[in-house]
């Protein structure tokens, strides 16, 4: 009756923690953007950079490089991103990273980016750049974008308690099997 009560009470447990979703996941994402047919004479065309994102999409963030891998860029500029979470899905990729402040200044190198519904279909808005070695600011009219999403799957936390629940039932059902089968000989 024991091992019947607290099947109940890993059973309600399970349950219980299923029922608590969440939203939240972990992004693994890897971008390579192609921009292309800048306005003016654009020190470097195409402009072509590969980069890796792993974070979280639950909380927002300004400018940083956690979780960012540059696996390849043809400009002379540091890489940031920022997180807008929610309803945009926003994200920007710049030399700083500021969704504040995201544009190209003129006799600085800088160039920003920004991409919608990163967690599901990435789509890039606009690509400019500025450069310190040659005054201006270009906009490319041709932008080419390849999301593609890996790594492994990081399991919700109910989907561990879950997981557990049942392999805690496996076992107390395998116990109880053993307890019960008794052998007497005459």
């Amino acid at each position: 009756m024991r091992i019947v009560r607290n099947m109940a009470i890993g059973l309600g447990m399970v349950i219980a923690a299923s029922a608590a979703t969440a939203d939240a996941a972990i992004v693994n994402l890897r971008l390579k953007i192609t921009a292309s047919d800048f306005s003016g004479a654009a020190p470097v065309n195409p402009v072509i950079g590969d980069f890796t994102f792993n974070f979280d999409n639950a909380a927002s963030f300004d400018s940083t490089d956690i979780g960012l891998t540059v696996n390849s860029f043809n400009l002379p500029h540091g890489v940031k991103f920022s997180y807008i979470a929610g309803a945009p899905d926003l994200m920007f990729l710049s030399d700083g990273g500021n969704s504040e402040g995201c544009g190209a200044t003129g006799g600085f190198n800088r160039f920003c980016t920004s991409i919608s519904k990163v967690s599901t279909a990435p789509k890039i808005g606009s690509f400019y750049y500025s450069s310190a070695a040659a005054p201006g600011i270009w906009e490319a009219s041709t932008i080419e974008l390849e999301a593609a999403f890996g790594g492994a799957a990081v399991p919700e936390p109910s989907t561990w308690a879950m997981m557990i629940g049942g392999f805690a039932m496996i076992g107390a059902a395998i116990r109880r099997r053993r307890i019960s089968t008794k052998i007497s000989f005459a």
